[in-house]
C-alpha cells in the first residue's frame, strides 16, 4: 500500500473543534473536508464520471461519497498518535492573540451577564508553530481510475490547502493558517515523479523566493486539470484568479493580520456597492435615508436564494524565516448573485437589486483597490 507523509505548521490560531466546540483539536475530517474544497477548486472535470464504465464522478471517487455506489474515500488518513496539539484560550493572552479584532469578533461573547461587552468567550485554539504530520495510504482499487489520477488529485488539493488555505473558524480571514512543511513517500511509488513538479514555497528564504515557487507549482497542478472553460457554481482557480502579497514584513503574525484587517475595513467602507463580494451574510448599522433624525437599523445581506455566501477572497499568513507576509487570493467566483437584505428582527425580506450583482465586477474593483493601497500597495504575483 503506497503511503505519503505529510507534515504542516500552525501558522497562526487555530479555532477548530468538533461536537464540543469548548475544546480545541485537530480534526481529520476538517482536513478531508478543506482537501475536497481545494479539489474542487482546481479540477474543471471534478463531477465527471471517473470512467467511461463507472457513473461515479471524480469528486466522489477520489474523497467518497454517500449516494448507491460511492462508499470510503481512496485515501485513509492516520495522525501521528504521539503528536501533541497544545492549546491555549483566548482569554489567556488575549492581546497576542486576538489583535485583529475586525477579523476576530466571533470570539466576542453574546452572554448579557458579561462585565464588559468587548469580553472573550474561553475558547481554545491551536497554537502557532505547532506541528501536525498526517499520513495518507491509497486503498488499492480494481483500476477504476488510474493511481497516477488519484495522486493527482489528492496532491493538488494538499499543496492548495497548505499553501492558500486554512482550517476552523474564519480560516478565509487569515486564522488557522496551515502551512505545508514536508511531504514525501514512506515507500516507492509511481507518484513519487509528481512530487518534483510541486516544489514547496514555504521553505524558501525570501518572500521573492516564495513567490516564483508558488507560481511555478500552481502552474504545474493547472496543467494537469486543464483550464476550465465556463465559470462554476462555486468559486475557482483559473486564468481570472489573482494573488496578492504584501512585501513588508512584519515581526509578528498578528500584526501582519492586523494589516489585511484594515484594508478590509478600509474598503468597505469606501466601496459600500461592492463589499458584498468579500462574503454574506453581511450585518452593517444603516441609517434610513428619509429621516435624520432617525437611529441606525441593523441590515442584513444575504444571498436571496440562501443565508450565506462563501467569500471567494482568502486571506493567509506567509511565514519566512520568523518574518509574516500578508497573502492575499481572490478566486474567480460565480459570474452573478442575487441579493436579499433583511431588517434586524423582521421575517420579511426584499430584494435589494432588481438585476443580478456582478462579484466579477465588485472583485475586479477589489484588485484595483489593492494595487493603489498606501504608498506600498500590494503585488500581484506573476
Amino acid at each position: 500500500m503506497e503511503e505519503l507523509k505529510v507534515t504542516f505548521q500552525i501558522i497562526t490560531p487555530m479555532f477548530l473543534s468538533g461536537a464540543d466546540q469548548e475544546k480545541a483539536e485537530f480534526r481529520l475530517a476538517s482536513l478531508k473536508g478543506a482537501l475536497r474544497y481545494w479539489y474542487r477548486s482546481i479540477d474543471p472535470s471534478y463531477n465527471h464520471p471517473v470512467s467511461s464504465s463507472s457513473s461515479i464522478s471524480k469528486e466522489s471517487w477520489i474523497f467518497g461519497g454517500a449516494k448507491q455506489g460511492e462508499g470510503q474515500s481512496r485515501f485513509l488518513m492516520r495522525m501521528e498518535s504521539h503528536h501533541q496539539m497544545n492549546v491555549v484560550s483566548n482569554k489567556q493572552d488575549n492581546s497576542k492573540y486576538h489583535k485583529p479584532t475586525y477579523f476576530a469578533f466571533f470570539l466576542k461573547t453574546k452572554v448579557e451577564t458579561a462585565p464588559m461587552k468587548k469580553d472573550y468567550v474561553p475558547r481554545l485554539c491551536l497554537v502557532p508553530n505547532r506541528t501536525v504530520t498526517v499520513y495518507f495510504f491509497r486503498r488499492t482499487s480494481n483500476k477504476v481510475c488510474d493511481p497516477i489520477e488519484e495522486w493527482k488529485a489528492l496532491l493538488s488539493s494538499i499543496w492548495l490547502l497548505g499553501h492558500l488555505g486554512g482550517l476552523g473558524s474564519r480560516s478565509r480571514r487569515g486564522f488557522g493558517t496551515l502551512a505545508l512543511k514536508s511531504w514525501g513517500f514512506t515507500n516507492d511509488s509511481s507518484a513519487n515523479q509528481l512530487l518534483k513538479q510541486l516544489p514547496i514555497a514555504n521553505n524558501e528564504s525570501s518572500i521573492k523566493a516564495w513567490k516564483n515557487h508558488f507560481l511555478a507549482s500552481l502552474n504545474s497542478i493547472k496543467s494537469w486539470f486543464g483550464e476550465w472553460q465556463d465559470i462554476c457554481e462555486h468559486s475557482i482557480i483559473n486564468h481570472k484568479t489573482s494573488f496578492y502579497c504584501r512585501e513588508q514584513k512584519y515581526n509578528s503574525w498578528n500584526e501582519a493580520l492586523d494589516d489585511v484587517a484594515k484594508v478590509i475595513q478600509d474598503f468597505r467602507k469606501k466601496n459600500k456597492d461592492h463589499r458584498f463580494a468579500l462574503g454574506m451574510p453581511l450585518k452593517i448599522k444603516e441609517k434610513m435615508k428619509k429621516s435624520k433624525s432617525s437611529k441606525p437599523k441593523e441590515i442584513v445581506y444575504t444571498p436571496f436564494d440562501g443565508e450565506r455566501y462563501a467569500s471567494p477572497v482568502w486571506i493567509r499568513i506567509i511565514e519566512i524565516k520568523g518574518k509574516y507576509y500578508p497573502f492575499i487570493a481572490v478566486l474567480t467566483p460565480p459570474k452573478k448573485i442575487a441579493i436579499a437584505e433583511q431588517e434586524e428582527g423582521k421575517k420579511e425580506t426584499k430584494t435589494m437589486f432588481k438585476h443580478d450583482f456582478s462579484m466579477h465586477d465588485a472583485l475586479n474593483k477589489f484588485c484595483i483597490y489593492l494595487n493603489d493601497y498606501g504608498d506600498k500597495g500590494w503585488k500581484r504575483c506573476e
